[in-house]
């Protein structure tokens, strides 16, 4: 199945990497790309749309996201996720802060109950390899679509 990196998608049409566009544009003009990159992917062929921390906090996307097919949320502590991403370098959110921790926990503290109500169903990633994640989905998904079919 391809996947769609909705950053990689914004980055294309903007000509320019995500953190310059923060620094060039700001955060507004940003979100609102992501918002109609959100509603490309969505309406496009099947696929893994791979989005950013923020694209589902705007509800037309996170309305878009989930009438277009499964929504699942890859949950991880924050001090997971800024070890993932270092010092932040493409992720503007995190990048410029003096306690990434703090900032990812606010951020957190911010977004998960939306990220929650909007996904399908939750991975927990701390520990998980890309593998063994993927075959939780796949699984889980089996599941909901056998339980569908009774």
């Amino acid at each position: 199945m391809p996947v769609v990196d909705l950053d990689a998608m914004i980055a294309e049409w903007a000509g320019a990497a995500i953190p310059a566009l923060f620094r060039g544009v700001g955060e507004p003009v940003f979100r609102a790309l992501e918002a109609a990159a959100v509603q490309v992917a969505a309406r496009g062929a099947a696929s893994v749309i791979a989005t950013g921390g923020g694209s589902v906090v705007n509800s037309a996307s996170a309305a878009a996201l989930r009438s277009s097919g499964l929504v699942v949320y890859l949950s991880a502590p924050a001090e997971t996720l800024v070890a993932r991403v270092g010092r932040g370098k493409g992720r503007p959110m995190v990048s410029g802060s003096e306690d990434r921790v703090a900032t990812m926990y606010a951020l957190l503290a911010a977004r998960e109950p939306v990220y929650r109500a909007v996904a399908h169903m939750e991975v927990e990633t701390s520990t998980a390899s890309v593998a063994s994640a993927s075959a939780a989905i796949a699984e889980r998904y089996r599941q909901v679509c056998v339980a569908w079919e009774r």
